[in-house]
């Protein structure tokens, strides 16, 4: 339950000055974690990055501004932090549909995002596996996709099968001569813009390769690894394992998520099984 209460008293921090300047770092605290930490794990657990979740529940208090009083959109726009009043209305247009003038028509439909809050929920009854890796910088090569972070549980499995439908995950194989332990890896990281760039790699030999292929260096790092034995095709997926790591395994760990990328890493067994592995850089409190 500490935990929860951290969290939502972040979250009451946040929406407390919805109509004002919102300091990331005051946020952090409230949640007693580093800032970094505070906007992944939200983005994580949400599925929603924190900086559009703030942007969401801006404009929708603003709708309902719009809808209830006659205050000047110029007003409006500089009490939920807009520049200018072309740069409210273009946000509020791509969020609601229709321009802020257009809003107050009677009869026109706008969104409605909620406050969110953490809840108590029961797991646990599925133990995790994890190991703690400390590992030196690699130098990996690779196909990206540049995708937003909340979008990427979607995006990333269509990824994988449009570079398998073309053989591109054969041709990284290939590029690496095929003596490598790991089938295949992939690194996640956040871009300066929000989005999130995603590659599936494998590590750059001594040789080199073509040009088709970006070359990205991963920092060394400490890395809880979770690891999930696939025994069956289509049973389940890695995507499974990211959506429990932050509210199950986390809060009660003793580490917090470091900077830098995140991993996921596919073998055989000696059995013929499957293994995938998300990797996460963290980082003791």
């Amino acid at each position: 339950m500490d935990w929860l209460d951290r969290m939502n008293s972040a979250l009451d921090y946040i929406e407390a000055n919805l109509t004002g300047h919102i300091e990331m770092s005051t946020a952090a605290r409230g949640a007693c974690c580093s800032e970094y930490h505070f906007s992944r794990m939200f983005a994580f657990i949400t599925g929603v990055p924190l900086s559009e979740y703030i942007r969401r529940r801006r404009l929708t208090l603003a709708g309902f501004e719009l809808k209830n009083s006659d205050v000047k959109i110029i007003d409006l726009a500089t009490k939920y932090g807009y520049d200018s009043p072309n740069s409210f209305t273009r946000a509020f247009q791509v969020l609601h549909g229709v321009t802020p003038s257009e809003a107050r028509k009677p009869g026109v439909g706008l969104l409605s995002f909620s406050r969110l809050s953490f809840t108590i929920s029961i797991r646990g009854d599925v133990s995790m596996n994890y190991r703690i890796v400390n590992e030196g910088e690699a130098t990996l090569f690779g196909i990206s996709l540049t995708t937003k972070g909340s979008e990427a549980y979607e995006t990333v499995p269509a990824f994988w099968d449009e570079c398998e439908e073309k053989r591109i995950t054969n041709r990284i194989v290939e590029a690496a001569r095929g003596d490598e332990k790991v089938l295949l890896k992939s690194v996640a990281w956040d871009t300066d813009d929000g989005m999130m760039k995603y590659l599936i790699c494998l590590d750059l030999p001594q040789w080199g390769v073509s040009d088709e292929f970006e070359v990205v260096t991963v920092p060394a790092r400490t890395w809880a690894v979770f690891p999930l034995v696939i025994e069956r095709p289509g049973e389940q997926s890695i995507i499974s394992i990211w959506k429990r790591i932050f509210p199950e395994w986390f809060p009660n760990s003793g580490y917090e998520m470091d900077s830098g990328p995140r991993q996921e890493r596919c073998y055989r067994r000696e059995d013929g099984l499957m293994v995938v592995e998300a990797w996460v850089p963290v980082v003791t409190k």
